[in-house]
Formats: C-alpha cells, sequence, structure tokens
C-alpha cells in the first residue's frame, strides 16, 4: 500500500487533508485488479 497525506491550514480554524491510496494486490492472493483510493478530510476548529 502507498498513501500520500496532506494538511494544509484554508483559513484560521479550517484544515483540509486530502488523501490517495494505492492498493497493491488488495484481495490477498486471488487475481485482482489494484485498488485506487481517493478521500478528504475537513476540520473546524470554533
Amino acid at each position: 500500500m502507498i498513501e500520500i497525506a496532506y494538511t494544509m491550514e484554508v483559513v484560521d480554524g479550517w484544515t483540509l487533508q486530502p488523501d490517495f491510496q494505492y492498493i497493491m494486490n488488495p484481495d490477498g492472493g486471488v487475481e485482482a485488479d489494484n485498488a485506487t483510493v481517493i478521500g478528504a478530510r475537513s476540520t473546524f476548529a470554533f
């Protein structure tokens, strides 16, 4: 598995963290395609 994530502060009190994951051999041995996962996390502090 390869994962890339970066947290950035958009404005004071708001952070955004995009996330990319690439999973090789996700089934543990049976032939299947590799998997790609893209997501994001947003955090607000007030």
